[in-house]
Protein backbone atom coordinates (compact mmCIF):
# COMPACT_ATOMS: atom_id res chain seq x y z
CA UNK A 1 0.00 0.00 0.00
CA UNK A 2 1.10 4.06 0.04
CA UNK A 3 1.41 3.14 3.71
CA UNK A 4 3.53 0.56 4.05
CA UNK A 5 6.09 -0.78 1.92
CA UNK A 6 6.19 -4.32 0.21
CA UNK A 7 9.01 -5.26 2.55
CA UNK A 8 6.99 -4.25 5.78
CA UNK A 9 3.80 -5.94 4.26
CA UNK A 10 5.93 -9.07 3.54
CA UNK A 11 7.96 -8.71 7.30
CA UNK A 12 4.03 -8.09 8.61
CA UNK A 13 2.80 -11.45 7.03
CA UNK A 14 5.93 -13.58 8.34
CA UNK A 15 4.64 -12.16 11.51
CA UNK A 16 1.55 -13.28 11.84
CA UNK A 17 2.21 -16.30 9.95
CA UNK A 18 4.23 -17.08 13.38
CA UNK A 19 1.56 -15.80 15.33
CA UNK A 20 -1.07 -18.05 13.77
CA UNK A 21 1.85 -21.36 14.55
CA UNK A 22 2.09 -20.48 17.93
CA UNK A 23 -1.58 -20.97 18.18
CA UNK A 24 -3.26 -17.49 18.24
CA UNK A 25 -7.05 -17.64 16.32
CA UNK A 26 -6.79 -17.37 12.46
CA UNK A 27 -9.77 -14.94 12.14
CA UNK A 28 -9.09 -12.87 15.37
CA UNK A 29 -5.48 -11.83 13.38
CA UNK A 30 -7.78 -11.68 9.85
CA UNK A 31 -9.95 -9.04 11.45
CA UNK A 32 -7.15 -6.91 12.55
CA UNK A 33 -4.87 -7.01 10.26
CA UNK A 34 -6.62 -7.69 6.44
CA UNK A 35 -6.44 -4.65 4.01
CA UNK A 36 -9.27 -7.09 2.21
CA UNK A 37 -12.67 -5.07 2.79
CA UNK A 38 -14.36 -8.63 1.48
CA UNK A 39 -12.88 -10.84 4.14
CA UNK A 40 -11.17 -9.25 6.72
CA UNK A 41 -15.18 -8.75 8.47
CA UNK A 42 -15.35 -12.24 8.63
CA UNK A 43 -11.88 -13.04 10.23
CA UNK A 44 -10.51 -14.05 6.59
CA UNK A 45 -13.34 -16.31 5.28
CA UNK A 46 -13.52 -16.51 1.61
CA UNK A 47 -16.30 -18.95 1.88
CA UNK A 48 -16.80 -21.46 -0.58
CA UNK A 49 -14.84 -19.82 -4.07
CA UNK A 50 -14.57 -21.24 -7.53
CA UNK A 51 -10.54 -21.46 -7.93
CA UNK A 52 -10.98 -20.19 -11.62
CA UNK A 53 -12.40 -16.89 -10.36
CA UNK A 54 -8.94 -16.13 -8.58
CA UNK A 55 -5.80 -15.04 -9.30
CA UNK A 56 -3.02 -17.74 -10.48
CA UNK A 57 -0.67 -17.13 -7.85
CA UNK A 58 -3.25 -17.86 -5.03
CA UNK A 59 -5.17 -20.39 -7.04
CA UNK A 60 -2.12 -22.12 -6.85
CA UNK A 61 -1.05 -21.87 -3.29
CA UNK A 62 -4.76 -22.77 -2.68
CA UNK A 63 -4.70 -26.02 -5.01
CA UNK A 64 -1.28 -26.99 -2.82
CA UNK A 65 -2.61 -26.26 0.11
CA UNK A 66 -3.01 -28.90 2.59
CA UNK A 67 -6.49 -29.07 4.56
CA UNK A 68 -6.48 -27.28 8.07
CA UNK A 69 -2.61 -26.03 7.70
CA UNK A 70 -1.51 -22.08 7.00
CA UNK A 71 0.44 -21.42 4.32
CA UNK A 72 3.49 -19.71 4.50
CA UNK A 73 2.79 -15.83 3.22
CA UNK A 74 3.15 -15.95 -0.73
CA UNK A 75 2.24 -12.39 -2.52
CA UNK A 76 0.26 -11.86 -5.60
CA UNK A 77 -0.63 -9.02 -6.98
CA UNK A 78 -2.81 -7.76 -4.82
CA UNK A 79 -0.27 -8.45 -1.86
CA UNK A 80 0.73 -10.82 0.61
CA UNK A 81 -1.53 -13.52 2.06
CA UNK A 82 -1.72 -15.78 4.72
CA UNK A 83 -4.31 -19.19 3.43
CA UNK A 84 -5.71 -21.73 5.61
CA UNK A 85 -7.98 -24.12 3.64
CA UNK A 86 -10.52 -25.60 5.76
CA UNK A 87 -12.87 -27.58 3.18
CA UNK A 88 -12.95 -28.89 -0.73
CA UNK A 89 -15.82 -29.31 -2.54
CA UNK A 90 -16.29 -32.87 -3.89
CA UNK A 91 -18.87 -32.20 -6.32
CA UNK A 92 -19.41 -30.80 -9.50
CA UNK A 93 -21.51 -28.19 -9.34
CA UNK A 94 -21.35 -27.05 -13.00
CA UNK A 95 -25.37 -27.43 -14.16
CA UNK A 96 -26.39 -26.19 -10.61
CA UNK A 97 -23.85 -22.65 -11.24
CA UNK A 98 -24.75 -22.35 -14.18
CA UNK A 99 -29.24 -22.46 -14.00
CA UNK A 100 -27.78 -20.08 -10.97
CA UNK A 101 -26.68 -17.67 -12.68
CA UNK A 102 -29.50 -17.86 -15.64
CA UNK A 103 -32.04 -17.28 -12.22
CA UNK A 104 -29.81 -14.11 -11.28
CA UNK A 105 -29.85 -13.14 -14.94
CA UNK A 106 -33.47 -13.59 -15.20
CA UNK A 107 -34.46 -11.50 -11.86
CA UNK A 108 -32.24 -8.75 -12.24
CA UNK A 109 -33.75 -8.53 -15.65
CA UNK A 110 -37.28 -8.60 -14.00
CA UNK A 111 -36.01 -5.92 -11.10
CA UNK A 112 -34.75 -3.60 -13.70
CA UNK A 113 -38.27 -3.66 -15.46
CA UNK A 114 -40.28 -3.26 -12.07
CA UNK A 115 -37.84 -0.76 -10.99
CA UNK A 116 -38.22 1.66 -14.40
CA UNK A 117 -42.54 0.65 -14.12
CA UNK A 118 -41.89 2.04 -10.83
CA UNK A 119 -39.96 5.59 -11.55
CA UNK A 120 -42.50 6.10 -14.56
CA UNK A 121 -45.34 5.61 -11.96
CA UNK A 122 -43.30 8.48 -9.39
CA UNK A 123 -42.59 10.59 -12.22
CA UNK A 124 -46.42 10.56 -13.38
CA UNK A 125 -48.13 11.39 -10.01
CA UNK A 126 -45.44 14.32 -8.66
CA UNK A 127 -46.36 18.05 -8.55
CA UNK A 128 -43.51 20.31 -8.86
CA UNK A 129 -43.95 23.89 -8.13
CA UNK A 130 -41.50 26.73 -9.00
CA UNK A 131 -41.30 29.96 -7.08
CA UNK A 132 -38.61 32.18 -8.11
CA UNK A 133 -37.83 35.05 -5.81
CA UNK A 134 -39.52 38.08 -6.65
CA UNK A 135 -42.05 36.24 -9.07
CA UNK A 136 -45.30 37.19 -6.74
CA UNK A 137 -44.31 40.51 -6.66
CA UNK A 138 -44.31 40.61 -10.16
CA UNK A 139 -47.86 39.26 -10.40
CA UNK A 140 -49.71 41.64 -8.79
Amino acid sequence: SEVRSDAATEQLAEKLYERINNGEDFATLAKSFSEDPGSALNGGDLNWVDPNSLVPEFREQMANAQQGVVTKPFKTQYGWHVLEVLGRRATDSTEQAREQQALSVLRNRKYDEELQTWLRQIRDEAYVEIKLPGADQAAQ
